[in-house]
């Protein structure tokens, strides 16, 4: 697995994604104002500068499935408010 966003993306343009795995990579995030999570197909990706811990924790402590957690309500909201963001909606890159 690539160890940055930016090495995801770049492959993913290849097209080449993340392993259809059911699992969540966390990359730091490229800079102080850029934090989120991108889902690809069964698998995604949390770029944080947060402690990946506290990501891992957080998603096994919703008790939803899995494959969906980081996209799930309870995770953004807590993500959001531990980095100190405020969102309105989800956005899609497609």
């Amino acid at each position: 697995m690539a160890e940055s966003l930016r090495e995801i993306l770049d492959a993913a343009a290849r097209g080449v994604f993340p392993a259809a795995d059911g699992g969540t990579s966390v990359v730091p995030q490229f800079g102080g104002r850029d934090a989120g999570v991108v889902a690809f197909t069964a698998h995604s990706v949390v770029f944080t500068d947060e402690d990946e811990g506290w990501v891992r924790r957080t998603l096994a402590s919703l008790g939803c499935d899995p494959l969906a957690a980081t996209m799930n309500a309870r995770f953004l909201a807590a993500f959001a408010e531990r980095t100190g963001r405020a969102t309105d909606t989800i956005d899609v890159l497609l």
